[in-house]
């Protein structure tokens, strides 16, 4: 369960990067940021348990969530950012 979390979470912060890397004069408007942003702020929350949680078991590796934690926090200070630039041009 938790893995397959990580993997959707993870999956949806490559998309919305490579979505901004290639089309850059593509923006988000209205409710679709605010889904992104909440699914980037649950990633970095739920990867951060999950990190928490493997000190406690042995043989656990969490690099999975160490990936979607890093994704997470990037994708959304780069949806920041582009809000904060939109915002600020118009």
């Amino acid at each position: 369960m938790k893995r397959s979390l990580l993997i959707i979470l993870a999956a949806i912060d490559i998309l919305y990067m490579l979505t901004i890397i290639f089309r850059y004069d593509f923006t988000f408007e209205g409710v679709l940021n605010l889904l992104f942003g909440f699914a980037f702020a649950a990633g970095i929350v739920v990867s951060a348990l999950f990190i928490f949680q493997a000190q406690y078991k042995k043989g656990f590796h969490p690099l999975l969530s160490i990936f979607v934690l890093a994704m997470s926090a990037a994708s959304l200070a780069w949806l920041a950012f582009f809000n904060f630039l939109a915002d600020f041009i118009s």
